[in-house]
């Protein structure tokens, strides 16, 4: 077992086309996982935003509905709990120990590990998977000051004992990270059963910025990147089949072209990038100011409300607004979307993956991916940017963060 101190991820400044190369720190190990997409997702915009808000605690531009601010605010105060925020999109198998095995939700939105355990109110446990420290023999405690009590953004909390335990993701094993045992916490939203999964744990892959609730120890990624021949992560999630992370190094079957690099701040514990310009099809707009973050926990993307009016409303395709929701006629044919990455790499998402699917019975009306992203002062690229993109995470020559996309290859 690897028992590491925690690590505070090195701030760089942002910098045009940070480009590497990667310098390895000693390690030789690379693996691939696999990210199993659920068979039974369906996208809801109306959830996804919910969830979204209640993630990064929002509130909404626009006027609301009754019924979108009543389910809001269950969100955000009723259900007091932690979870995994991707909508269940996609899910991979952890194993804990020898001989638990649990499904998670990688989080480059977030630091922090956990599961429930059995610890958990027999009320509270559900029929969801649980860790159980007692039957393992790898678990080993930290001290009674340790424990913690954590309250998220969503208004969410988690409380429980710190402990250290051997995490095997993929071909990672005898790699170790951080994981915490729970004594209470929420199980998830009301129709979580719904989506097929029941509540998925997180596992969180965000720069550590000292917020952690375990201080003496590291986040996953943190914990094995000296043993990663290369010290990054890699995303591919094709959206309509299984997906993959590549730990230690880049699998060049998963994209075309260079792999470009931006480098990133981890200040609030984002991967987080300037990006002051967007296109709307082939018309240049400039946003000063602006910074981007990259966020595998969120199922869309989110950005400032000026922006979406002139991709809703300038590209003519007869795009509203309404209950803060963008629609637009199903008969539409959206324009591209395209943003820079830090300075000078521009990124572009194809129409086709900008439709969400109809918003009323008639299927006249249609809701976009791109959306509102509320009282959050940065947008938020979520997995849908990743339908487009191979996503590169990690740490540079100098040791500073950085984050590299390059076109994805669709699936075959």
């Amino acid at each position: 077992m690897i028992i590491a101190a925690l690590a505070v991820a090195v701030q760089a400044a942002p910098t045009a086309g940070a480009s590497g190369p990667f310098s390895s720190k000693g390690g030789k190990r690379k693996f691939s996982t696999l990210y199993k997409r659920n068979p039974k997702y369906v996208h809801n915009t109306t959830t996804a935003l919910l969830n979204a808000y209640a993630k990064h605690n929002l509130t909404p531009t626009g006027k609301v509905s009754h019924a979108f601010q009543d389910a809001l605010d269950r969100h955000q105060s009723k259900h007091r709990y932690a979870k995994c925020w991707s909508s269940y999109q996609y899910h991979i198998s952890v194993l804990l120990a020898t001989n638990q095995v649990l499904p998670m939700c990688l989080d480059t939105g977030s630091s922090t590990f956990w599961v429930p355990s059995t610890e958990l109110p027999p009320s509270l446990q559900n029929t969801q998977a649980l860790y159980s420290p007692s039957e393992s023999a790898t678990y080993v405690a930290l001290p009674a000051s340790s424990k913690f009590d954590i309250t998220y953004g969503s208004g969410g909390w988690s409380s429980g004992t710190c402990g250290l335990e051997t995490v095997q993701v993929g071909d990672s094993q005898d790699m170790t990270g951080d994981m915490v045992g729970f004594r209470g916490f929420g199980i998830g939203l009301e129709n979580s059963a719904s989506d097929g999964y029941a509540q998925q744990d997180m596992l969180g892959l965000a720069p550590l910025n000292g917020q952690t609730p375990c201080r003496d120890t590291q986040n996953f990624f943190g914990s094995i990147v000296s043993l990663l021949k290369s010290p990054l992560f890699a995303v591919y999630l094709p959206g309509a089949v299984d997906g993959y992370y590549d730990w230690g190094y880049t699998e060049d079957s998963r994209h075309t072209g260079t792999i470009q690099y931006t480098a990133v701040t981890s200040s609030n514990g984002y991967w987080k990038y300037p990006s002051v310009q967007y296109k709307v099809g082939d018309t240049t707009y400039n946003i000063a100011g602006q910074t981007r973050i990259s966020d595998t926990g969120t199922a869309g993307i989110l950005m400032l409300n000026a922006t979406l009016e002139q991709y809703y409303m300038s590209a003519k395709v007869g795009g509203v607004f309404s209950n803060n929701i963008w629609q637009f006629p199903c008969s539409s044919k959206l324009p591209s979307f395209s943003f820079l990455v830090g300075d000078t790499i521009w990124a572009t998402i194809p129409g086709s993956l900008l439709n969400s699917g109809t918003t009323n019975s008639a299927g006249t009306m249609c809701a976009g991916l791109l959306q509102d992203r509320g009282s959050f002062p940065k947008n938020i690229y979520g997995e849908l940017m990743f339908n487009a993109y191979y996503g590169v995470f990690g740490y540079a020559s100098d040791n500073s963060l950085q984050f590299g996309i390059a076109p994805i290859v669709p699936p075959s």
